[in-house]
């Protein structure tokens, strides 16, 4: 009975597997790349639902809604007019409108068509966007994107009340 002395691979097992481990990383990164996409366009619509439900709520309650952007959320505040006739923002404590978190990874910029005078101390947050209690919105649009990429999506609020989302090619 003869041994045989083979030990190893031959060159086209080592081509296969290499072959094979290509593929499967190929679509591995694919996926991780598609997956930060949806995030990405769930987030953005999440955004836009939460606007509209602002502006609803404006209109249901009356009441006049701000909304406060940072870099990490999206922050709802109601305007309470205090006796002396002065106002005061103050954050909602509702659940429907609660603060929206920026996702990691994810950022959020706000660019607005039409400049607000707003008087901001360290004790008091002026909103940027002001939701009236007939829907009207201050002019706006948001850009949503990855970290250090350029944005994918614009929200856009016009003067008229219409909030709309888009794709940026």
């Amino acid at each position: 009975m003869k041994r045989a002395k083979h030990i190893g691979f031959t060159l086209i097992e080592l081509l296969v597997v290499i072959f094979i481990i290509s593929i499967v990383s190929g679509v591995a990164l694919l996926s991780i790349g598609h997956n930060q996409s949806k995030k990405i366009q769930s987030f953005t619509n999440q955004v836009a639902e939460t606007l509209l439900l602002a502006q609803q709520q404006a209109m249901l309650q009356p009441a006049v809604i701000g909304i406060y952007l940072t870099e990490q959320a999206l922050q709802f505040y109601d305007l309470h007019t205090q006796p002396g006739g002065k106002s005061k923002w103050l954050p909602r404590s509702d659940r429907l409108l609660e603060t929206l978190n920026v996702p990691d990874g994810m950022e959020i910029k706000l660019s607005h068509t039409l400049k607000l005078k707003t008087q901001e101390t360290q004790k008091e947050r002026s909103p940027q966007i002001i939701i009236s209690s007939n829907g009207d919105v201050t002019p706006f649009m948001l850009y949503l994107g990855a970290n250090n990429d350029k944005p994918r999506y614009v929200i856009q609020g016009d003067v008229n009340g219409s909030i709309t989302q888009q794709t940026i090619s």
